[in-house]
């Protein structure tokens, strides 16, 4: 035993990164068990922290009230661009606003919620130039007894194309950017659900044809209208 543990230790810290990096990705993004490899001796701590891969991806979903891990999680990421999910949190607005120090890093970013007020938080996210960014899921199913029912849906706010440059999945459900926004150019795959105000079909055909390389599109509800 003390033969295999010596000969672990002579492994270089790329490697032992790299070992580390498979170990996270056997784990759910629901899943802590991965940070026992930080309880083993203090050069694996040392190593695991010095790594910021480890520490990209933040899932923030139902059933987890502990989140005083999430700025931890977002300091150690350091320079990684991140993977951020959150998913009908209870306290969402928390980890947005630990969010937006880093929201420049974001590589993929979805959020699912039920109040309209988290999702204005998130908007103000949008403000921001995703020089990473590749993924955006944007999902607002508000309850018949939501508490920020008057609040009003942030239908000005918009995501230039100059703004993300790399985005090439957009996914919105129960709200969508301006219908002339260059954010629908230069898109691999697109789904929309639900949107606040139907999109008129010459809007569809321009969409479309700022997406030439389109692979997937995904459109609920007959979310088109005809010009009149």
């Amino acid at each position: 035993m003390c033969s295999v543990m010596q000969d672990i230790n002579e492994l270089p810290p790329e490697l032992l990164s790299l070992i580390f990096w498979h170990r996270r990705g056997q784990c759910s993004q629901r899943d802590f068990d991965w940070l026992t490899v930080t309880w083993v001796c203090r050069r694996w701590r040392r190593v695991a922290l010095a790594y910021p891969a480890l520490w990209r991806t933040i899932y923030d979903g139902m059933g987890r009230s502990d989140k005083s891990w999430i700025p931890t999680f977002l300091d150690r990421a350091l320079g990684a661009p991140l993977v951020v999910a959150i998913v009908f949190s209870k306290d969402a607005q928390y980890t947005v606003q630990a969010l937006a120090p880093h929201a420049h890093m974001l590589r993929v970013f979805r959020l699912h919620t039920t109040r309209r007020a988290v999702l204005l938080s998130s908007y103000n996210l949008i403000k921001t130039t995703f020089p990473f960014l590749e993924e955006l899921a944007l999902a607002c199913h508000p309850h018949q007894d939501d508490p920020d029912s008057d609040v009003p849906p942030p239908a000005s706010y918009d995501l230039p194309r100059q703004n993300a440059p790399r985005l090439v999945d957009l996914d919105l459900c129960g709200l969508h950017f301006p219908w002339d926004s260059t954010v629908y150019s230069l898109l691999r795959s697109f789904r929309l659900s639900c949107p606040a105000t139907r999109i008129p079909i010459h809007r569809l055909l321009l969409i479309l044809q700022a997406c030439p390389s389109l692979e997937s599109l995904s459109m609920m509800e007959r979310p088109w209208t005809s010009m009149r």
